[in-house]
């Protein structure tokens, strides 16, 4: 009776520490769907944020976007990184940050306006812009490009009477790297030197970093924990019936929260 006691104590601790799985588990969900959504509105008057150099490969494209009835417009310039898009203020400071697979579709219309339409995660349902000459096509076609090297597909549309341009995307890394080595017209810069101080855009992602490395520390315990808990199933039913489902559900949503932290760093690395 004392060895079957102490199993049945046992079993109860081991649950416990489920429940508390669990919850983490609650945590590092919402915290990964953060950081899925980008940074938004992160510069202000009070609290600008440094802009990061202009890496190889980035494409910068002018844009205007209203304001309200007293300024109307105001210029943006959107830039085209690896893995997200960067908005940026006439000051040159970063407004905002977007994953590209945060970016569904682009609607383009009349005038030289477009629509950018996000995902329902992101806090905005689009932006409206405004461009000139060739920026539109430039900004699609990049954008569509990018979606791509990420194994996703840019959804465009034109509004009847809007000209349609070819935004297909480059599927072979060869000819996406000719295509960078010849330059863009709305610009491209080189890597930032490793000797360099960090800019506040980049301490911030060096803290993300951070953050996703402990992370997956703890997801590595938890895995570890479930194993050995998995170990110490015994006979008495009713706490071993409960210990299952919670074994099961645990490792259900252990899957999936890895598989979203692996994308999220492969495509911000």
């Amino acid at each position: 009776m004392i060895t079957v006691d102490a199993q049945i104590d046992q079993t109860r601790h081991d649950n416990k520490k489920l429940y508390d799985i669990n919850s983490s588990l609650d945590q590092a969900e919402a915290s990964i769907a953060e950081l899925e959504k980008g940074f938004w509105n992160i510069s202000s008057s009070d609290n600008p944020i440094d802009l990061p150099d202009l890496q190889e490969g980035d494409v910068e494209v002018p844009i205007m976007m209203w304001k309200n009835v007293f300024v109307r417009y105001h210029e943006y310039t959107l830039r085209c990184c690896k893995t997200f898009l960067m908005r940026i203020n006439h000051n040159h400071e970063l407004k905002d940050t977007v994953t590209y697979s945060s970016i569904k579709s682009v609607n383009c219309m009349k005038d030289g306006f477009a629509e950018i339409i996000f995902m329902p995660t992101v806090p905005f349902d689009k932006w409206t812009i405004f461009t000139e000459g060739d920026a539109l096509e430039t900004l699609v076609k990049d954008m569509a490009q990018r979606k791509e090297d990420q194994d996703a597909t840019l959804k465009v549309t034109f509004q009847t009477g809007v000209p349609v341009f070819d935004f297909k995307p480059i599927t072979t890394a060869a000819k996406r790297a000719h295509d960078f080595a010849g330059g863009h017209k709305y610009g491209g810069g080189a890597r930032a030197g490793g000797g360099k101080k960090m800019t506040k855009f980049q301490q911030e992602q060096a803290q993300n970093d951070a953050f996703l490395d402990d992370m997956m520390g703890d997801l590595d315990s938890i895995t570890n924990i479930n194993v050995e808990i998995g170990k110490q199933l015994n006979t008495h039913t009713e706490e071993l019936s409960k210990q299952a489902d919670l074994v099961r559900e645990t490792n259900d949503r252990i899957r999936p929260t890895l598989k979203r932290m692996d994308k999220w760093s492969d495509e911000n690395s």
